[in-house]
């Protein structure tokens, strides 16, 4: 066994970590993610580090939507960081040891933070639908809400449960008519289901993806692989303009 290969060797341990949860033994009704023994995500590892260093050179992210006061909920140890975003005050990390990320509101006051950031951790809750308008509530009048899935097609690749993480509760896309998910869930379907937001963006990220490859590997493996997800930002906007309605969730 080489050295190279031994790293993608890994021994999993009987042990759940929650989304937001922290817990011993095994609690199927919460919101899973299984992790190693390093309790460092073993799949679609550093996705935020590899998304901001596209989101450092865009306008939308540095001016608009990284500004002021942050939560990052289920950051692990991916944490988004002020590095790059000049306007950030402060970002808080919301993990395992802080509470269910399903029910955030139940440990963070709503309309505390300026924007909210969550990379890869709605496919692991219960409910998506109601996870999102939680983490909906902490965001300020104005402030933006932003987060990232995997995207059934480039991550899941059509098979489900997950190949790559067996925690994944759901599937994700754009939109389609129908999937080959028996889970999948459509981000403009949930979007809609959510009041008084703005669609900012919702764009399918797959930068260094190779669509030639037909091995079925998980190319998000690695500090430097492709990016194989949904990204959405939206804008809490109380009082829309005729402008903005336009693009409102709802």
């Amino acid at each position: 066994m080489t050295g190279e290969n031994s790293v993608e060797i890994t021994i999993w341990i009987g042990i759940i970590y929650f989304c937001g949860w922290d817990t011993e033994g095994s609690v199927p009704e919460k919101s899973g993610v299984l992790r190693n023994q390093n309790e460092e995500s073993v799949c679609m590892s550093y996705e935020t580090q590899k998304a901001n260093r596209r989101r450092r050179k865009t306008f939308l992210f540095t001016e608009r939507v990284f500004v002021g006061k942050g939560i990052d909920i289920g950051s692990g140890k991916d944490l988004m960081r002020k590095r790059g975003f000049g306007k950030v005050k402060s970002i808080e990390a919301f993990d395992l040891e802080d509470g269910d990320a399903q029910y955030i509101d139940r440990y963070r006051p709503a309309e505390t933070y300026d924007f909210v950031y969550s990379s890869n951790c709605l496919e692991h809750m219960n409910d998506p639908s109601a996870a999102l308008k939680a983490w909906f509530s902490l965001v300020k009048d104005g402030g933006y809400m932003a987060f990232t899935v995997p995207d059934e097609d480039l991550y899941e690749q059509g098979s489900f449960p997950s190949r790559f993480n067996p925690g994944h509760q759901w599937t994700f896309t754009v939109r389609k008519r129908e999937s080959w998910s028996p889970k999948s869930l459509n981000i403009l379907d949930l979007l809609k289901q959510m009041d008084d937001c703005r669609i900012i963006k919702v764009e399918l990220m797959d930068t260094k993806y190779d669509y030639s490859d037909t091995s079925g590997r998980d190319q998000t493996k690695g500090k430097r692989s492709a990016e194989a997800f949904i990204e959405v930002v939206v804008q809490k906007a109380k009082a829309l303009s005729p402008a903005a309605s336009e693009s409102k969730c709802g």
